[in-house]
């Protein structure tokens, strides 16, 4: 399905206030660290749009206490789809700005599919996590 330019600005939009851009890192593993995407939220009709216009996964996270409420998180877990995902957005892109380019970097590194990686790619990699660490916590 291709979206419309009002459907790619809306997906920006929610993206710049509930998404996060983040590195999984797996030292244990060959390929590092790995772009992930999520927006997560608890009204869950606007969860099911957003998996209706960019296939994901949807998770359902439990409340803590009485006081909080089930939360529904849609997730890219492969870089590609990160990568694809946080291009098409960029344009339209305020907030997240900085952690999409960090994500798109990294996405762009971390498409070895199982292949064991060299050095410098791993150390390249845990560098672009660090930023996106760094931005994440900075609230940008």
């Amino acid at each position: 399905m291709k979206l419309t330019e009002t459907q790619i600005a809306w997906l920006a939009g929610l993206f710049d206030g509930e998404g996060n851009v983040y590195s999984d890192y797996r030292p244990s593993k060959s390929t590092g660290a790995l772009l992930v995407i999520t927006i997560a939220m608890t009204h869950k009709v606007t969860i099911d749009k957003v998996q209706q216009l960019w296939p994901g996964k949807i998770y359902k996270r439990e409340p803590k206490s009485d006081k909080h409420k089930v939360v529904w998180i849609w997730k890219l877990h492969k870089s590609s789809e990160g990568v694809q995902f946080l291009e098409t957005l960029w344009p339209y892109l305020v907030t997240k700005s900085d952690q999409a380019n960090w994500g798109i970097r990294l996405g762009s590194k971390a498409s070895y599919q199982g292949k064991v990686i060299g050095v410098t790619d791993r150390a390249e990699r845990c560098y672009m996590k660090e930023q996106l660490r760094i931005l994440n916590k900075r609230g940008g």
